[in-house]
């Protein structure tokens, strides 16, 4: 469970609209050779579309966030089966499925994504010790602190008295 230090509401993800540089960040994101999802639009079709009817897009990305939908169509994803190399083809572990989403879709997501981390990380965001599923924290550095909580206690520099006895030497 997270624990969080405010009541979080979804209001952090509803700005006023999508902000311009926003989109144009997230427009040039988009890698030009890579596979198209269920709509079958190319990536490079969908970058000059977007490029010429740039404020159409920008009020359908406003218009989600405003109402909290993410579209249905956009949930859709295409399986692609990529035979590893070196592997024998007639057998199904020598496949990787590979799940092919619509790029609309994925600009969606990492505009919420960039509002969600902005607000988990901001000072009404998630406590310090939330190390999981945040950027420059790992399961090393939770191990880290939990170590050296231990060590402080066990040396009784935060005011505790650990016999020694009962300290475990391996700290």
């Amino acid at each position: 469970m997270f624990k969080v230090k405010s009541k979080v509401t979804i209001g952090f993800l509803v700005e006023k609209y999508v902000k311009i540089d926003v989109l144009k960040f997230f427009g040039n994101w988009v890698r030009i050779g890579a596979a198209p999802g269920p709509d079958g639009i190319p990536n490079i079709a969908l970058k000059a579309v977007v490029e010429a009817c740039f404020e159409n897009f920008r009020r359908v990305f406003t218009v989600c966030l405003r109402k909290g939908c993410f579209p249905t169509r956009w949930k859709r994803q295409r399986l692609l089966l990529m035979l590893k190399p070196g592997k024998p083809a007639m057998e199904p572990y020598s496949y990787r499925p590979l799940c092919m989403l619509d790029t609309a879709g994925k600009i969606l997501e990492r505009i919420i994504a960039g509002r969600l981390e902005t607000h988990t990380e901001g000072p009404a965001g998630l406590a310090d010790s939330q190390y999981g599923f945040r950027k420059g924290r790992s399961t090393v550095d939770a191990i880290q602190a939990v170590l050296s909580t231990a060590r402080t206690a066990i040396s009784g520099k935060d005011g505790t008295v650990v016999p020694r006895s009962t300290a475990p030497s391996s700290l």
